[in-house]
């Protein structure tokens, strides 16, 4: 992986909790800066707007859930069995987040 795809996976590594928790519009991009540890050019070189990055947040935190869910139901199985693997993942979620916050789709504008 290259610098700038390094950056770019930090970037949306440390921008998805903020944005999961406090939503789109209850995030700022000064707040973005903090938690990043990036100049605001430095965030928008990777990302042409805030819109941007906040679609990215929202797929890898989505990608955090659905990679629970398929680690849960890989495997052989009846379809009673997979249900129930996958109803308590989704169980666990509110107590063992992938993210912090709430759920991801709260981060799209």
């Amino acid at each position: 992986m290259r610098k700038g795809e390094r950056t770019r996976r930090a970037i949306v590594e440390r921008s998805a909790p903020v944005f999961n928790t406090k939503g789109y519009f209850g995030t700022s991009m000064s707040e973005l800066v903090l938690e990043t540890g990036l100049e605001k050019g430095s965030i928008y070189n990777h990302f042409g707007s805030k819109e941007q990055l906040a679609s990215a947040a929202f797929d890898f935190s989505a990608e955090l859930v659905l990679g629970r869910l398929e680690e849960a139901l890989d495997g052989e199985g009846r379809v009673l069995e997979r249900l129930i693997r996958a109803v308590e993942v989704h169980r666990t979620l509110a107590e063992d987040r992938p993210i912090q916050g709430g759920c991801p789709s709260s981060i799209r504008p």
